[in-house]
């Protein structure tokens, strides 16, 4: 059974990312007026900071779990330039 700090962080999440989405896709479909861009690149940093520390969704834990992950790039000699 979920403790009450899970619905805590629940409704708070819940919270965050309804403002975030009016706020992303109101203008789109004429729910709410655009806002500026330089408020909307941070209410979305905001957003997923918070939400990501509520759930313990941190970069270094998230890197962690690609360690062994490797990617490998090949290079064709080609750079695309249409030449």
């Amino acid at each position: 059974m979920p403790d009450e700090g899970t619905y805590v962080r629940t409704i708070v999440t819940l919270v965050l990312l309804f403002v975030w989405v009016i706020a992303t896709l109101g203008p789109a479909f004429g729910a709410s007026d655009p806002i500026n861009g330089t408020v909307h690149v941070g209410l979305t940093a905001l957003v997923f900071l918070l939400v990501g520390h509520l759930w313990g969704l941190e970069v270094n834990k998230v890197l962690g779990l690609l360690d062994g992950v490797s990617v490998q790039v090949e290079n064709s000699g080609n750079d695309g330039d249409g030449e």
